[in-house]
This record gives C-alpha cells, structure tokens and sequence, in this order.
C-alpha cells in the first residue's frame, strides 16, 4: 500500500472509531446486564412475559384477521431463523477486526481514481481573454460619473481691481487688494472669507533708531512685516565730550576748543589728553579773539 494511501486509510480508521465508540461502548454495557442475569430466574422472566402478553386486550372485531392465521405467519418467520451451531461462545465484531476491512475498501476507492493527464499550458491569448472579461466586469461595476462643473481656463478668470469691504463676494472671485492678490475661499463678508494668494508690498517706510543706521521696513498684503537695516559710515556730532557715554566709530566731539572724532567704538580717555586712545584731532583750537591780529593780516588766525 502506498504512503499516502494509508495516511487516508488511517484517517478513515479513526473517524469510524469516533463514531462507533459510543454503540460499542452500549453493547457491552448490555451484554453485562445480560450475563449478570441468574439462571434461577429464567422461569420466573419468561411467567412474566407471559402475563404481560396475555394482558394485551384482543382486538374488538377478531373476525377481520383470524387467530390461526397469525399463528401460522410466526410459526412461519420462527423457521426461517437459522439454528445456531455448536461451538465456542461468539464475541462481537471489534474495531481491530474492522480495520483491514476499511483499509482495503479505501485502498480499492483510491486507486481507481483516473490519475490526471499531463496538461498543456494555458495559451497566452486565452489568459488575456480571461483577464478582460474580468476587467470589463469590474468596470460594469464602478458607478458611471456624474457630471460636474465645467473648469475655468486661468485666462478667463475675472479679476477685481480692489475689495470692497462694503460688498459680499461669491467663493471663487479674484481681486486685487493691499499690493496683493486675493482669492475669497467662501462667501465674504467685509475680509472674512478672503485670502492672500500672492503676496505684495501693502506699504514701504525707512526708519533710522540712530545717527548712522537706517532700517528699511516692508509690509506686505498678508499683513507680515519685513526689515533691513543698514550702517554708513557717517560722522556725527555728539557734542560736547561726556566721559560717561559711549561713544562708537565716527562720533565727533568737542573738547578743550576743538574737535575731535572717534576712529573705533568705545575710545579710551578724554580727546587730547595724554593716555587717551581712539580719538583723532580733526580741528584745532585758534587763538583767542582778543589777542590776535585784524583778520586782513591773521593769516595763520
């Protein structure tokens, strides 16, 4: 027997175990019954039997089917028994005795199973046929597109020249507004439902936090702030020296009658004045009025 022909025998095997356990198990529980029965109370078994048949009420009309015709239908069917020969007590059919029976039917059932011939391959063109049939199913499935608005060429859009803030626009409507371009994205109301596309420059302002710095500042349509600030390198006045300031590259200061500029941020000392650093004498101080000479011959005044 192949391998695989006894793996299902087995299999069979097991299943018609599974089934018949529990009519085994009965019969043996009957059979005990049976043998634990004395034999002194056969008589008394069949007395009973016998009352019991005899209280069967006969039927009301016996003339329908003669007594000595059933009589003679049982003595009929008793003969047909075969008699039971002399030997050896008999013992039920087991399980163990079943399984070369059940072995050899599903050995005989599998091997008549016609082996499969050896195929061709699917042909190309047949495959395809099969692939479009499935598409074109899965198509009929898909639920046809409604039809929806037709599209705007970019060139058709209608621009607005500005927002009123007085009007309500529909979604969809362009404008121009605060040096940008803007697009309500619902139904507006004032700004509300408006918004910036492409930014612009709304307004442009130069400011100057110092003597020589100049900051640029740009807003642009969306309302965000831009700046750049710039230094020059310009003089300017600071007066008269205060050796409580700070001072950076390019202040000028007077000190002492003359003036003096800073040539680096944060100078050391008072301009003039031995042990200073930083400070350059760009005018000097003349001589006093009174004491020189009429301005037509004060050539070095």
């Amino acid at each position: 027997m192949r391998a695989d022909l006894k793996a299902l025998a087995d299999i069979v095997i097991q299943t018609f175990r599974a089934a018949i356990a529990p009519i085994a198990k009965r019969l043996d529980e009957l059979d005990l019954v049976v043998k634990g029965i004395p034999e002194a109370l056969t008589p008394r078994i069949e007395e009973t039997v016998k009352k019991a048949v005899e209280a069967i009420p006969p039927p009301k009309d016996g003339q329908d089917f003669p007594a000595a015709e059933v009589e003679r239908m049982v003595a009929v069917a008793v003969s047909a028994i075969p008699p039971a020969k002399d030997g050896e007590p008999g013992s039920s059919v087991s399980i163990a005795d079943l399984e070369p029976v059940v072995a050899e039917a599903v050995s005989k059932a599998v091997s008549e199973i016609p082996a499969p011939k050896d195929g061709e391959s699917v042909p190309v063109e047949e495959v395809r046929r099969m692939i479009d049939e499935e598409v074109a199913k899965a198509l009929a499935a898909v639920p046809p597109a409604k039809d929806g608005e037709h599209g705007r060429d970019a060139l058709q859009i209608e621009l607005q020249p500005a927002i009123d803030v007085e009007k309500s626009y529909p979604r969809g409507t362009y404008a121009r507004h605060a040096g940008g371009l803007w697009r309500a994205f619902e139904a507006t109301k004032s700004m509300h439902g408006w918004e910036c596309v492409v930014d612009g420059i709304a307004d442009l302002r130069i400011e100057q936090p110092s003597g020589r710095e100049f900051t640029l500042v740009a807003r642009t349509s969306s309302g965000a702030e831009v700046s750049k600030s710039i230094k020059v390198a310009a003089l300017v006045d600071k007066g008269v020296f205060r050796a409580d300031e700070g001072y950076e590259a390019g202040d000028g200061v007077t000190w002492g009658g003359s003036f003096f500029i800073a040539q680096k941020d944060a100078p050391v000392g008072k301009p003039g004045e031995p042990g200073c650093d930083g400070w350059r004498l760009a005018v000097k101080r003349g001589r006093d009025a009174g004491k020189g000479l009429p301005y037509d011959h004060a050539g070095d005044a």
